[in-house]
């Protein structure tokens, strides 16, 4: 009898999670390992005083119409179509809001120096780096180059 392939899944956020899913249907042998006490990675929500924030990718947009295929067939009851904004922060205060997805508008809101790099970034962009990303963060750098990438999508210490 053939042995089952197994894996191990570091982190239950969507990605560790529908990674997991996949590869079981597939009967792979899964164990996804989370090291925080809630499940969701940078997708979820929690109680901020009298606020609920919530942190991470809570309006799902992509230019994927596969990926999205997916999303729609598997997580269809989950969606809520239609034209939503939202807005994020990079400050522990909240002080500063910014439109994300991320818009030209929103530029207006960096200082005079981001807001070059910023722009010297997207100029740079080239398509063919996203299809030859090895992991997130080369993903994102090629959406959005280096200056935003720091900003909004790492851990700040």
């Amino acid at each position: 009898m053939k042995e089952r392939k197994k894996i191990l899944i570091l982190g239950a956020g969507p990605v560790g999670l529908i990674s997991g899913w996949l590869l079981s249907k597939k009967n792979w042998e899964v164990k996804i390992f989370e090291k925080n006490s809630i499940i969701g990675g940078m997708c979820r929500s929690w109680k901020w005083g009298k606020f609920k924030v919530d942190t991470g990718p809570h309006i799902f947009h992509t230019p994927d119409k596969k990926l999205w295929r997916f999303w729609k067939k598997n997580f269809g009851k989950f969606l809520v179509e239609g034209k939503f904004w939202a807005k994020n922060t990079y400050n522990e205060n909240f002080k500063k809001l910014y439109d994300y997805p991320f818009s030209k508008e929103a530029l207006n809101n960096f200082n005079i120096s981001d807001k070059k790099k910023i722009l010297n970034d997207l100029n740079d962009l080239k398509k063919s780096k996203i299809s030859k990303a090895k992991n997130f963060n080369e993903h994102v750098k090629a959406q959005v180059g280096p200056t935003l990438t720091k900003m909004f999508f790492k851990k700040l210490s």
